[in-house]
């Protein structure tokens, strides 16, 4: 369980940290810009940190139990030729997405179009991947 609680923390840590670079990003502003951004960073990673150990404890024993499941070969090959099919994806629309720019006299890309795309690709891929998981 102990591995589970670090993972849990590492997650929190994580996810805090991205939310706090790509928020200002896409608001057109740079990130950590003043003194009072690394505050509300540490305070909320320390919030984050506590809630995921002390709220989410139950759904911890869950994740344990699924992690049993997912060790299923099945559920892995599965996992695996989803990820080269999601990769190859990418791989055919990204030329396609800047051609298509490039058409529309788009000539530079924004920060903010990146993170939003990276956003956006995160999500679509957590969604997919657990589609792939509910019918292995």
């Amino acid at each position: 369980m102990r591995k589970y609680h670090i993972k849990r923390i590492g997650i929190a840590i994580l996810l805090t940290f991205y939310f706090f670079m790509l928020t200002p990003i896409m608001q057109g502003e740079k990130p950590f810009s003043t003194s009072a951004d690394y505050f509300a960073l540490i305070l909320a990673i320390i919030v984050g940190v506590l809630a995921s150990l002390f709220i989410f404890d139950e759904r911890i024993k869950k994740e344990y139990e699924q992690d049993k499941v997912e060790k299923d070969e099945r559920y892995l090959k599965n996992r695996a030729i989803f990820n080269f099919y999601f990769i190859v994806a990418l791989g055919l629309v990204i030329p396609v997405v800047f051609a298509f720019m490039s058409i529309s006299d788009m000539e530079q890309l924004s920060l903010i179009f990146l993170a939003k795309s990276f956003i956006f690709v995160s999500l679509a891929y957590t969604i997919l991947l657990e589609i792939v998981k509910k019918k292995a």
